[in-house]
């Protein structure tokens, strides 16, 4: 059933359901970030930023599946080299959505999520995958995610990248089942210092999974998966001494210390700048 089922890409006619279905998945984040708590603002932000290109939620790289001719699900991805240009853009049509000072604002509620890993410039980027509630626990999340990992392999990607929150059980088991590995586990919480800014973290506590695949050489529907593990005997395992299960942090060097960072107005002014001279 599930391969008679048509999946084609997006048009800004499908705003509808699309931007339902991102608004479902984002849920009170998407409130805070888009509208400062208005779920309605928010909602209608998503829906601009789909109905036009070159930004990271446009209808420009969203696939749909449909049954009886309406959307039931939605892909939305890239590769992550896309990232940082698609990033900029994003970034000068809120502008022009949210005029300068309701800019600022969302750039200040956005600024805790400037340190948060999302994809590799090899890996391909999953922003948002979802199914309409009705349509769930029928396999369709598992048909998206093999449709994504092809488009993956045609643009070169070695792996596929997403974040999802810790809450969502069942989205979290769907990724582990088909082989994904949670590679980082992002924490913010209102006023905490370092991957927050300052006193200007979230108003609730959100924590989110980065998963990754290992090796992007499966393919489904029957074709054999190529290995993506490797076993270990105890010995072995012993005498590389790596042994810790811990997950940490990695610092990069590249970025500038954390506890000394400039004021939010200033890093805001200067995005704005940087917006202004592209």
């Amino acid at each position: 059933m599930l391969s008679s089922l048509p999946v084609r890409p997006a048009t800004p006619a499908d705003f509808r359901t699309v931007t339902f279905l991102i608004h479902m998945t984002m849920g009170e984040f998407a409130n805070y970030l888009f509208g400062a708590g208005d779920p309605a603002k928010a909602l209608g932000v998503l829906t601009q930023l789909f109905t036009q290109q070159r930004n990271r939620l446009s209808y420009q790289f969203t696939d749909v599946v449909e049954a009886d001719d309406k959307v039931i699900g939605v892909l939305l991805s890239y590769p992550g080299r896309m990232m940082n240009h698609l990033g900029i853009s994003t970034g000068k049509q809120l502008w022009e959505i949210y005029g300068a000072i309701k800019f600022i604002r969302f750039v200040r509620r956005a600024l805790p999520l400037a340190f948060a890993r999302e994809a590799g410039a090899d890996e391909y980027f999953i922003n948002t995958l979802a199914v309409l509630p009705d349509f769930q626990g029928q396999g369709i999340g598992t048909y998206l995610m093999s449709y994504a990992e092809h488009k993956a392999r045609n643009m070169n990607c070695n792996k596929c990248a997403l974040n999802v929150e810790v809450s969502n059980l069942r989205a979290c088991h769907l990724y582990e089942r088909l082989g994904y590995r949670m590679v980082e586990t992002v924490k913010f919480d209102w006023g905490s210092r370092g991957r927050c800014y300052g006193s200007y973290g979230f108003p609730f506590a959100w924590e989110s999974l980065y998963y990754c695949t290992i090796p992007l050489a499966r393919h489904r529907n029957n074709v054999p998966l190529a290995p993506c593990l490797r076993k270990f005997a105890y010995e072995q395992i012993i005498a590389r001494d790596k042994t810790s299960l811990d997950i940490f942090w990695l610092k990069d060097k590249s970025l500038a210390d954390l506890d000394n960072l400039p004021e939010p107005d200033e890093l805001a002014l200067e995005i704005i700048e940087n917006l202004e001279a592209c």
